[in-house]
C-alpha cells in the first residue's frame, strides 16, 4: 500500500513541473536570439532569451603615419636641388615684320624664352607627442636671369625686316625715328627668396593611403629687373645711330596664410607614390616699381628721357603649389634613423606679379597700364630627408 502512494506521489511531480515549464514559455523560445545591430537599435523584449548588455562605444581617430624612431629627439632635416623653369606673362620684345610705307603690320612676335634654372630648398621639423602632431619650416631660394637677343644685319630704308618694339614711351620715341629697329635685346632678372612654415598631423586613411592636412603661414620676397634695348645704325633712317633702353624694376614683399594637403599612395618596399597641393593669399607690399625710358641719339640731334616711380602699391595675390612624384624611404640602424629620397615635378602660380608699366600714347603721356601678367614656376624637384 506504502508502495503505491510514494509512485503516484513521483508522477503526479513530473507531470506538475512539465506542464509549469510549458505554460511558462510559452510560445516556445526560438533556437537561437540574433543580436541587435550596433550600435543604435535594441533587440524587443524575449521573456526566454536574456538582454543584451550596452556595447560601451570607445573614442577612436585616424591612426598616426609619423615617422618613429628610437632616438628622443623627433626631428627631420631635408634639403631640395630644384631645376625650376620661370614663365612671366607679357614679357615679349617686340614683332618681326616687314617695314613699308604702308601701317598694315603682319608678323611674328619675339618671345623672350624660358630657360630651366637651378635653385635649392630647406627645410627642418619635429614630430610632437600631442594627438602626433608635426611642424615644417622651409626656406627656397631661386635666382636666375634670362636673355633674348634678335638681330638684323645690312638693313637699309629699303623693305627689310625689322623689329617693332613693345616696350618704349610713345613720348619719348616720337619725332625721334621711325619707332622701328634693326637690333634689339632683353635681359630679365628674377630673384625669389620663399619662407614658409606649417603644422600637421599625418595619419592612415586606409591601409596603403596616407594624408597629411596643413595650415600655416607663408612669405615672400620677389625682386625683378628688365633691361631691353633698341638699336638702329647709321645706316638705317637717320643716318645716325639710334638707341632706345628702357628698364623697369619692381620689389615687393608679401606674407599670408597658407593650407595644404599632402598625400602618399604606398607602393610596398619603402616605394611611394606622393603629391601635395597648397594655396594660399598673400599680402603684397610693392616697394619699389620703377620705369626709365631713355632714348637717345647724338647730342647734336636730341635726347628723351621718361622716368615714373612709384613706392607702396598694396595689393592681396593669390598663389597656387602642386606637386606631384615618386619617393622611398627605410630605416636603418635599428629604427634609428629614417632616411627618404624623392622625385617630383613642381608647378607654381604667382598670380598678377608682372608690375613693368606699359605708356601707351604721345598726347595723353601718363596714359599707361600693368600687364598684370602671371609668374610660373615649374620643374623638377630632387629631395632627400633625415629623421632622428
Amino acid at each position: 500500500m506504502l508502495k503505491n502512494i510514494s509512485l503516484w506521489i513521483a508522477v503526479s511531480a513530473l507531470f506538475s513541473q512539465t506542464t509549469f515549464a510549458q505554460q511558462s514559455c510559452a510560445p516556445q523560445c526560438k533556437p537561437s536570439c540574433p543580436q541587435p545591430p550596433l550600435p543604435t537599435q535594441v533587440c524587443e523584449t524575449d521573456p526566454c532569451c536574456p538582454a543584451w548588455e550596452t556595447p560601451i562605444l570607445n573614442a577612436a581617430y585616424n591612426y598616426s603615419a609619423r615617422i618613429d624612431t628610437r632616438n628622443p629627439y623627433n626631428i627631420f632635416f631635408d634639403a631640395s636641388f630644384v631645376y625650376w623653369q620661370p614663365i612671366q606673362e607679357n614679357m615679349e620684345l617686340g614683332i618681326i615684320d616687314t617695314f613699308s610705307a604702308s601701317d598694315n603690320l603682319n608678323g611674328k612676335v619675339i618671345d623672350l624664352g624660358a630657360k630651366y634654372k637651378p635653385g635649392f630648398k630647406v627645410g627642418v621639423g619635429r614630430y610632437f607627442d600631442h594627438d602626433d602632431w608635426d611642424w615644417h619650416g622651409e626656406y627656397t631660394w631661386f635666382h636666375c636671369t634670362q636673355h633674348k637677343t634678335k638681330e638684323f644685319s645690312d638693313v637699309s630704308f629699303s623693305a627689310n625686316t625689322v623689329i617693332f618694339p613693345m616696350w618704349g614711351s610713345a613720348t619719348a620715341a616720337r619725332d625721334l625715328s621711325s619707332n622701328v629697329y634693326t637690333s634689339g635685346s632683353e635681359n630679365w632678372r628674377l630673384m625669389m627668396d620663399i619662407g614658409e612654415a606649417d603644422l600637421g598631423r599625418r595619419f592612415y586613411v586606409g591601409k596603403n593611403l596616407i594624408i597629411r592636412p596643413n595650415v600655416g603661414v607663408r612669405g615672400a620676397w620677389i625682386d625683378q629687373k628688365v633691361k631691353i634695348t633698341y638699336v638702329n645704325p647709321p645706316t638705317f633712317i637717320l643716318g645716325v645711330t639710334d638707341t632706345n633702353t628702357i628698364t623697369c624694376k619692381s620689389k615687393s614683399w608679401s606674407a599670408g596664410l597658407k593650407s595644404g594637403v599632402d598625400a602618399d599612395w604606398k607602393l610596398g618596399a619603402g616605394f611611394r607614390f606622393y603629391s601635395s597641393a597648397e594655396a594660399d593669399l598673400l599680402f603684397t607690399n610693392y616697394t619699389q616699381v620703377s620705369y626709365r625710358c631713355i632714348h637717345q641719339l647724338p647730342t647734336e640731334v636730341q635726347t628723351a628721357n621718361v622716368v615714373i616711380k612709384q613706392k607702396k602699391v598694396y595689393a592681396i595675390k593669390p598663389h597656387i603649389d602642386l606637386e606631384l612624384g615618386f619617393g622611398w624611404g627605410t630605416y636603418l640602424d635599428c629604427n634609428n634613423w629614417y632616411l627618404d629620397f624623392a622625385a617630383g615635378y613642381d608647378f607654381q602660380v604667382f598670380f598678377d606679379q608682372n608690375m613693368f608699366r606699359h605708356f601707351l600714347d604721345n598726347t595723353m603721356t601718363a596714359k599707361s597700364r600693368l600687364p598684370s601678367g602671371n609668374l610660373y614656376l615649374q620643374g623638377l624637384t630632387l629631395t632627400a630627408s633625415a629623421t632622428f
